[in-house]
């Protein structure tokens, strides 16, 4: 708690976000996951304790203890009545304590109504009197927002080398407090989520797509779902749970808390995870903007509104299933079609026209969708060099795989790819054939395998087809070179198959 308390004092008088930033790395120093899981939730506004605190609660506290006329002129002095009780409240008679933020919470929710006052008072004369006021403020649900949740995305990235971007994904599908985030973080664990947008292999999920490359995928690929006229939020769906019953919670792009003040309607049936969609009103027969969608939802009493959802996209959709229940449907690209306008609203919507039918000028604005694709490691085989040996240019490299894990185990073919604009790979192929090649047919060179003329290639491909002709057995789509790994070593074909479920 006494960390915690320097965190929101030490942020709260300094502007700078680098400042901001270097406080937070303090505290995470000093802070164990569950102090620190409650702690962010705190400061960026994502977490209010319930049940609060309650003004009654508070005239109790301070007529049983407090002199009722000190007490009104010191309401009158500090206008806030928590902050006076805070403030006047006696010493410690004994060495006072500090509490951990998170048994603070967790003691107040857990102690019976009848008996807060009690457990009040007993906090309040064990604990210092510097972290009375942050306390109460607590308790109280006061709102702490202090810093973004982005913000605090980028910190936890830069202390715990992990990707900003599946740090913010595992915020936003965790409940509040994420403790399981910061026991991922902070004590070793497993990654909260199945098939982030970091895996490789069958559980990557589906992920959207910007307008150059909708024009490069082929379009067995592309999933395609119109887009509404709404206001782009997220839905934790499931993400409160007691014994009768469970909610939803709606929240901002930038992770913050809406208040949807009834139920909206949904477009499919939704099991419980993180959606990204659009939130839709309609007044009478007027549908809704988003920015006015914004203005309702900062209104304490909106006016008669029908609220909707309409899903686009959840961080836990691997199938092709998933994408139909959510209303995808595929859509055949030509490169004749081409981005006229480009929303960049979180949700990456775009919206497209195809210029070769004039007479249809209609633009409509969509969300596209591609699996991210697989990797493995291949050996070259086989090179036709553009330019020659000495001249660096385009190399088309042929890949192989053992087809076991066995040491000489034969390579087999797996497909051509073309090396380009890597200046040290390029030296490294050329001095390899330049000295080792076992026969020319043409153009085309084979390279004689020996250990030292190993050259391993990072490899990625979009899908495995089978292939009965082929001596591999099967066919890697859409294969390109990643990165030369001078110290790599090939998959085998068994891998390859169990990795990604080959034919």
């Amino acid at each position: 708690m006494k960390a915690f308390s320097q965190l929101c004092e030490a942020i709260a008088c300094d502007a700078s976000e680098n400042r901001q930033s270097a406080y937070l790395k303090v505290f995470l120093e000093q802070s164990n996951a569950r102090n620190a899981a409650y702690a962010l939730a705190l400061v960026t506004g994502s977490f209010k304790v319930r049940p609060a605190l309650t003004p009654a609660l508070i005239n109790q506290l301070a007529d049983c203890t407090l002199d009722t006329a000190l007490f009104d002129l010191s309401v009158e002095f500090t206008g806030d009545k928590t902050e006076a009780v805070a403030l006047m409240w006696p010493h410690a008679k004994s060495e006072a304590c500090a509490p951990d933020l998170a048994d603070l919470v967790e003691d107040w929710q857990s102690t019976a109504k009848a008996d807060r006052l009690s457990y009040l008072q007993k906090a309040m004369d064990t604990m210092p009197a510097t972290l009375r006021p942050l306390a109460l403020k607590v308790l109280r649900s006061a709102r702490l927002q202090l810093l973004s949740a982005p913000l605090v995305w980028k910190t936890l990235a830069e202390v715990f080398n992990q990707p900003q971007e599946l740090i913010a994904q595992v915020w936003q599908e965790s409940g509040m407090p994420p403790e399981d985030l910061m026991n991922w973080l902070m004590e070793g664990g497993s990654c909260p989520l199945k098939g982030h947008v970091f895996a490789v292999g069958p559980d990557a999920p589906w992920q959207v797509l910007t307008p150059d490359e909708i024009l490069t995928h082929k379009e067995k690929r592309i999933w395609y779902r119109p887009v509404p006229v709404g206001f782009y939020c997220r839905l934790l769906k499931g993400a409160f749970r007691n014994e009768r019953h469970c909610t939803d919670e709606f929240q901002d792009l930038d992770g913050t808390r809406l208040l949807v003040m009834e139920r909206p309607e949904f477009t499919a049936h939704l099991s419980e995870g993180a959606y990204h969609g659009v939130l839709t009103a309609r007044q009478g027969s007027v549908t809704c903007s988003g920015a006015h969608i914004r203005q309702l939802l900062d209104r304490k009493k909106p006016p008669d509104v029908s609220w909707g959802f309409v899903p686009l996209w959840s961080t836990r959709a691997p199938e092709e299933e998933a994408l139909k229940a959510l209303g995808y449907s595929r859509e055949v690209l030509h490169r004749s079609i081409l981005p006229s306008n480009w929303h960049n609203s979180g949700l990456q919507a775009v919206a497209l026209h195809a210029p070769c039918h004039p007479d249809q000028q209609e633009y409509e604005q969509a969300i596209w969708v591609s699996r991210p694709p697989y990797e493995v490691m291949a050996q070259v085989m086989h090179a036709r060099f553009s330019a020659g040996l000495k001249t660096p240019g385009p190399v088309e490299l042929s890949f192989g795989m053992p087809a076991t894990q066995q040491m000489d185990s034969p390579l087999v073919p797996i497909g051509k790819a073309r090396l380009d604009g890597d200046r040290s790979a390029f030296e490294a192929v050329s001095l390899a054939f330049s000295t080792h090649t076992l026969a020319r047919f043409g153009p085309l060179r084979e390279l004689r395998q020996l250990p030292e003329t190993r050259l391993v290639f990072r490899l990625a491909f979009a899908e495995v087809l089978s292939a009965p002709r082929r001596k591999s057995g099967i066919q890697l789509t859409e294969l390109r070179i990643l990165k030369f790994e001078p110290d790599g070593m090939p998959t085998s074909l068994d891998d390859l198959r169990q990795d990604v479920r080959a034919p």
